[in-house]
């Protein structure tokens, strides 16, 4: 391993140019440890950023479903129905407006948590990439360096369809 400077742990160059031969084993478990350090701080980094962008979508998509397309959804289901002239009787202001609209928001509900749950593990899918493909000294499972998915197999054709 080549002799680190102190401050920067980059390679000290002879005067040809070429790394110097480290005498002190110390010095190079350090070396070695602060690039791993490096690599798992950068990997814990665009984690942390690809969850808060996954946080942040969810919350943009939940707070505008609730505060703006449930209402009036809810208002026009009511207009539609005859329920706001007063006609309706409580049974069926229930059965004409409030049973379809309970119904809409249900797959509302559906919807947004399976988009939720796919935005989730479509991040989780760009943190184990990046950790694999930046985790130093780990050969992927099959040896011809083809994508190892989480379980330890390498993807084939037929398993993406």
């Amino acid at each position: 391993m080549a002799a680190m400077t102190a401050r920067t742990m980059k390679p000290r160059l002879k005067a040809d140019g070429t790394a110097s031969r480290d005498k002190n084993p110390v010095r190079a478990v350090a070396a070695s440890v602060w690039g791993r350090l490096m690599n798992s701080a950068r990997a814990f980094v665009r984690a942390a950023v690809i969850r808060l962008a996954t946080l942040l979508a969810a919350y943009v998509l939940v707070f505008s479903t609730a505060f703006g397309v449930i209402p009036m959804i809810g208002m026009f289901l009511h207009q539609q129905s005859g329920a706001d002239d007063g006609e309706l009787t409580f049974d069926g202001v229930l059965a004409v407006w409030v049973v379809p609209f309970v119904f809409v928001v249900g797959v509302l509900f559906v919807a947004e948590t399976a988009i939720l749950r796919w935005l989730w593990r479509a991040g989780s899918r760009r943190i184990d990439a990046f950790r694999t493909v930046h985790r130093p000294g780990t050969p992927d499972a099959s040896g011809d360096g083809k994508p190892v998915r989480a379980g330890g197999t390498p993807r084939t054709k037929t398993a993406r369809k």
